[in-house]
């Protein structure tokens, strides 16, 4: 009734505020007047968890490595975000005694807090090596003439290289681009090739010589 009190839900109110029957000077809106944190909490991405397992994986593999390209540890997989408790977080990876130089490998990974095991789960990596590659340095249109200026040596995982891929292009003069090519992509045999002197539809002269010609 008019002049009363209402306990009321307050996006309930945001919402019946503008009807005329429910005017705000006939409302009491009650909170509490203290909020207590019975339990603070932080976030540990799974993007964080990946990266340090990651680090931890390819310093073992580094040790007592001999060939001088570096190991590339990629995750199959991201797991999901983590509420953890406050206090000092340590991510670790559960390694095998000899992991494999190549392939794919799991691990078990525990989120530590302040040195209390809170969670453990399984994930799995590729193990590969960094090894140089050409790239795309721009986005190229098909057909499109080619120079020095196009592309780039870059380094990334054996795992990721596709077949053919080129380490370098002995003769750069009169290439162009056998199809669209994304920037950063790793340039193939398949992607290159030298310009077409004929098209279809062009004129050309055409000289046969030899006996009796």
């Amino acid at each position: 009734a008019p002049g009363g009190s209402y306990r009321i839900d307050p996006d309930y109110l945001r919402l019946r505020l503008s009807e005329p029957r429910l005017l705000p000077e006939h409302v009491q809106l009650i909170v509490p007047d203290q909020v207590v944190v019975t339990r603070a909490f932080q976030v540990v991405t799974g993007a964080a968890i990946v990266e340090a397992a990651s680090r931890q994986i390819q310093e073992r593999l580094e040790i007592g490595a001999s060939s001088e390209e570096p190991y590339a540890v990629t995750a199959l997989s991201r797991p999901a975000d983590l509420r953890v408790p406050a206090g000092i977080v340590e991510v670790v990876a559960q390694i095998p005694v000899e992991p494999p130089g190549q392939g794919a490998m799991g691990a078990a990974v525990t989120v530590k807090v302040d040195g209390r095991s809170y969670q453990t789960m399984p994930l799995s990596f590729r193990i590969g090596r960094l090894r140089p590659v050409l790239v795309a340095a721009r986005a190229i249109d098909a057909k499109a003439a080619l120079g020095p200026g196009d592309w780039r040596l870059d380094r990334r995982p054996s795992t990721e290289i596709p077949a053919a891929a080129l380490t370098a292009i002995p003769d750069a003069g009169d290439l162009e681009a056998a199809q669209p090519i994304r920037e950063g992509e790793v340039l193939t045999q398949a992607l290159v090739r030298r310009r077409l002197a004929v098209k279809r539809g062009d004129m050309v002269t055409v000289v046969v010589e030899g006996p009796g010609f």
